[in-house]
């Protein structure tokens, strides 16, 4: 039977790791949900204009990657986190950039995509360390 050593040192968390992953997994999401919603919206519509599709990559966009963000950023950040404390902020963050977003007639495009990987990143450092300290 192996036993840790009590003077054994951790190896510090990939914070690196952890915004790679939230930046892989937001545009992979944005544009895989993007292209699955296009698709949907396409082949359940019967009516055809010239923006046939749009609403649905948007929608399906925002969703692929309010879901894969915190899931990369945990996968790549060594799973030490939680990973629904991440994905709540994920939400709750994309909620928060398509109000403002909304607000800002478009001005703040960019507040979404930062803000759901600062969001889920800070969220996975954070449990991690929690868990950490209690070990």
């Amino acid at each position: 039977m192996l036993l840790a050593r009590a003077d054994a040192v951790e190896e510090p968390l990939n914070i690196g790791a952890m915004w790679r992953g939230g930046f892989l997994g937001w545009t992979g999401g944005f544009l895989g949900g993007g292209i699955l919603g296009c698709w949907i919206e396409v082949e359940s519509t019967e009516t055809s204009n010239e923006y046939e599709g749009v609403a649905g990559f948007l929608l399906g966009g925002l969703t692929g990657a309010t879901l894969l963000t915190p899931v990369l950023a945990h996968r790549l950040g060594g799973r030490e986190g939680h990973l629904g404390v991440g994905l709540a902020a994920s939400v709750l963050a994309g909620a928060l950039g398509v109000a403002l977003l909304a607000a800002s007639d478009g001005k703040l495009l960019l507040v979404v995509p930062v803000g759901q990987i600062w969001a889920s990143v800070s969220a996975e450092k954070e449990t991690a360390e929690r868990r950490r300290a209690r070990r």
